[in-house]
């Protein structure tokens, strides 16, 4: 069952429930998109066991804000610890996993640093550690200075939807798509481009069970931060995926079953060993 609601802060929320789950699953999506792009991945997870919540972050999506800003990193790291403190509230015997693709996987991987002690295992996506996309010189100038003068200032993204899924119906849904935009602020700009370098240097600390997937053909997110993140991640229990063919969206591609399987493979020998 596909239910929406508010969370306590007014972030938009779904969720997607199941019988007897096993364990629950907060999704946090990229920059300019929203948590219902993410259907098809949740009505697999929970057709396998899993109640999936999935929140549109801040400027995103039905959740409030100026489209593609906010003002501290943390407003958006604040998101996933809402979520999962409000499982952990309604649902206290589930386990909680994250999932985070592209900025979301950034802010995965943020939370991890300060609250891993609250998740079981997290899963990242084509997580922005190194960015792809090459940024015009001018702008990142511009987006450094404009951050604490004018930091609201909004710029296109540089997202190129072609880049991220072989699946034209995918693209086009994607530019079609009313609840996306092509927004970043300044100040979100230095925010990630600083988190970057933050979660890269802290992932030493990392200690939970970690999943690493990415696309081999990723030209959006380069696919070396994941394998950077996974080389230095701590976690005793930590797999990297690479997928040959792939763009950006691995969860969206053509031959996505492969990927959902591996997730759902992973999840289930995690738990196992966590029982």
């Amino acid at each position: 069952m596909h239910t929406q609601s508010k969370s306590p802060s007014g972030r938009h929320l779904r969720t997607w429930s199941c019988d007897a789950p096993r364990a629950a699953i907060v999704i946090s999506h990229g920059l300019g998109e929203h948590s219902g792009r993410y259907d098809e991945l949740a009505r697999h997870l929970a057709g396998k066991g899993y109640m999936v919540r999935a929140l549109d972050h801040l400027g995103h999506g039905q959740s409030p804000g100026q489209r593609g800003h906010i003002g501290r990193f943390v407003e958006l790291t604040d998101g996933v610890s809402e979520a999962v403190e409000q499982i952990a509230v309604k649902h206290p015997s589930l386990p909680c996993v994250l999932i985070g693709h592209s900025l979301g996987g950034l802010v995965v991987a943020h939370y991890l640093l300060d609250q891993q002690e609250e998740v079981a295992a997290a899963i990242l996506s084509g997580a922005l550690f190194r960015v792809a996309v090459p940024v015009p010189w001018w702008k990142e100038t511009a987006g450094k200075m404009l951050s604490n003068v004018w930091p609201s200032l909004s710029m296109a993204n540089e997202i190129n939807s072609s880049l991220l899924s072989h699946d034209a119906a995918i693209v086009r849904a994607y530019d079609d798509d009313p609840l996306v935009h092509d927004k970043i602020s300044a100040r979100l700009y230095t925010e990630f481009t600083r988190t970057m370098g933050e979660v890269l240097s802290g992932a030493e600390e990392i200690l939970v069970p970690l999943l690493i997937l990415a696309g081999a053909d990723d030209r959006v997110v380069a696919p070396e931060g994941s394998m950077l993140f996974h080389r230095d991640a701590a976690a005793p229990a930590k797999e990297l995926h690479v997928f040959d063919g792939m763009y950006h969206e691995i969860f969206n591609e053509i031959g996505r079953g492969a990927v959902h399987q591996t997730v759902t493979d992973w999840l289930d020998r995690i738990l196992r060993q966590s029982e």
